[in-house]
């Protein structure tokens, strides 16, 4: 199987390619060593749009590394910082060789799975009306104060880091999912990882009259 991934400015009449920012080619036999690590790409929030058509990419799993580029597709700016990853307990490791472990009589199934020690670095994107950059990391929700449910990392319009934000509502992080909608507003969706694992036909099963809580925050000023 060959795979193609790439992230590219398209005319919105047309939809005709203007210019790829990124790509990725992987080729699969399904019967060889399947690394977790190398099917890393920017999807799952690892790249946003900004202000004057900017986009923010995480390009590098283990590094705490954003490109900035231009509406012309130019890299403008590489914002980044020391960093050392989350390395995954036994238990997060155990989830994974599972979810990447298909059945033998699935296409690439009884082969191998080798999963990587640590979370890829960058967690998330979302770049603010003013222009700052926000950073989830893969700390960003681990080994937390009381009642906050994850941290952001912050940087300025020229990429310099300025402070972290701790956002206190009440979930949990490896269950539930956050999500900015714009600079005031959050939403909190209960069971998000659970119904994403199921999708793969790996989490639990639920009648379909029951559903997860879908809560609805402003952010305080």
């Amino acid at each position: 199987m060959e795979r193609s991934n790439f992230l590219a400015f398209c005319d919105l009449n047309t939809g005709a390619e203007l210019v790829r920012i990124l790509e990725k080619e992987r080729s699969d036999d399904g019967r060889t060593v399947l690394k977790e690590s190398d099917q890393y790409w920017i999807h799952e929030g690892r790249w946003c749009l900004g202000p004057e058509g900017k986009i923010y990419v995480a390009p590098q799993r283990d590094e705490f590394v954003i490109h900035v580029f231009g509406s012309d597709g130019g890299l403008e700016r590489i914002v980044g910082r020391e960093y050392e990853p989350w390395r995954r307990t036994r238990e997060e490791r155990d989830v994974l060789q599972e979810r990447y472990t298909r059945p033998a009589d699935e296409w690439g199934g009884g082969r191998k799975v080798r999963v990587s020690a640590n979370d890829p670095c960058v967690s998330a994107l979302r770049v603010t009306d003013t222009g700052e950059l926000w950073v989830k990391h893969s700390r960003s929700s681990h080994d937390q104060a009381p009642g906050v449910f994850e941290t952001w990392d912050v940087f300025t319009t020229d990429g310099t880091y300025s402070h972290t934000v701790s956002i206190a509502v009440a979930g949990d992080p490896g269950k539930d999912h956050l999500l900015f909608l714009g600079d005031n507003h959050l939403l909190l969706i209960r069971g998000y990882f659970e119904a994403s694992d199921a999708m793969w036909g790996d989490g639990e099963g639920r009648d379909h009259e029951e559903f997860g809580d879908i809560v609805f925050y402003a952010v305080a000023p």
